[in-house]
């Protein structure tokens, strides 16, 4: 039997282990830890092993924690890597088979681009959205989602990004509905902590069809977080423009993927932020933006082969899962299926000892 724990918790909180267990998994599979202390972990992991007795452990990561690859092997913690959202984004389009994909890159002058902001009281959505909107990048063709989440917290967060432009509850109010715009009617709601949460499938493939390029607002501006919001971009062979944490692009690159950044006017976009001003992390966004939409047609052969290479390493990383799933299974002893709906299953909190089935 094994027990299953996030690494926040396990690194940051007291926890309880039960005694002799075959195998002690904590898992980071979701998002990142920005203050990721090795140290803390290797002694808390000593200190379980000698409490509880347990045999083994395993932790299975995030693959932005490769970096810190060499100080596991010198620590000689037990890591592999998964990308999760890349798994349930594969899962969901190709073997589910949930909503259709695009299936080659199309340019049309016709098109604008497609940029979902889903949450959009964050700073990289409804921000950038009214930067856009005064550089006059947002037209009666581009592909768009602006609704407002009515909790009064997300408002008041919507408020507070937009304060400076944006004086009052009431103008923000009007602004939301002035601009509001819905092209994604399928939603796939999931229950989290009693709260309606949606996973980016199914959708609506049009979107994707019509778009000649995507803003992607990924889901934290400050940490480096590789959800299906990329994913989905990627699997429709859509050449992105991504809004996240500093030096995502080249995350992504490392990965192997391609970043569309040649093509771009400022193409160290993501290199250069001041957390503390989220201007300068959009300004060069616009611009790109403006460029794209101007010059996009020039680069069609070379998009063309550029998003075919990343629908190949989105295939091959899925099938570099497929590999990691077996090891864990042969070598821990983990049921494939217990590993799937409970281990990489739903949001991890702390989770209680389950026996293999």
């Amino acid at each position: 039997m094994e027990e299953y724990i996030d690494l926040y918790n396990f690194i940051h909180r007291h926890v309880y282990i039960k005694d002799n267990i075959d195998v002690l998994v904590i898992t980071a599979v979701r998002e990142i830890l920005p203050k990721f202390d090795i140290t803390k972990l290797q002694k808390k992991l000593e200190y379980y092993k000698i409490k509880h007795g347990y045999k083994t452990h395993l932790l299975i990561l995030n693959s932005w924690f490769k970096r810190y690859d060499n100080e596991f092997k010198k620590f000689k913690i037990n890591v592999v890597y998964i990308d999760l959202w890349l798994k349930y984004t594969y899962e969901k389009l190709f073997l589910e088979k949930l909503s259709p994909v695009k299936t080659e890159f199309s340019y049309n002058k016709k098109n604008s681009f497609l940029f979902l902001m889903g949450k959009s009281y964050r700073a990289n959505r409804i921000r950038l959205f009214y930067m856009l909107l005064k550089n006059h990048c947002i037209k009666r063709n581009t592909l768009y989602t602006l609704r407002h989440n009515a909790h009064e917290k997300t408002f008041d967060e919507a408020l507070n990004v937009m304060q400076d432009v944006i004086k009052t509850r009431k103008d923000l109010k009007i602004f939301f509905k002035k601009y509001k715009k819905e092209i994604d009617v399928t939603y796939d709601t999931t229950v989290v902590n009693k709260e309606l949460h949606y996973m980016g499938i199914p959708y609506n493939v049009d979107m994707f069809l019509n778009s000649n390029f995507q803003i992607i607002p990924e889901t934290e501006i400050s940490t480096t977080w590789i959800t299906e919001k990329t994913w989905i971009s990627i699997a429709n062979k859509m050449p992105f423009m991504i809004v996240s944490a500093k030096n995502t692009c080249a995350y992504l690159e490392s990965l192997g993927f391609r970043t569309f950044r040649e093509y771009m006017k400022y193409p160290n976009y993501d290199e250069n932020y001041a957390d503390d001003n989220y201007d300068s992390i959009l300004e060069p966004v616009v611009e790109n933006v403006c460029h794209w939409e101007k010059n996009l047609h020039k680069f069609q052969d070379s998009l063309e082969k550029d998003v075919e290479h990343n629908f190949k390493i989105f295939q091959d990383r899925y099938l570099d899962y497929l590999k990691t799933e077996d090891y864990i299974c042969k070598n821990y002893g983990i049921d494939k299926q217990f590993l799937n709906n409970n281990i990489l299953g739903g949001y991890p909190n702390h989770y209680p000892v389950k026996k293999i089935a």
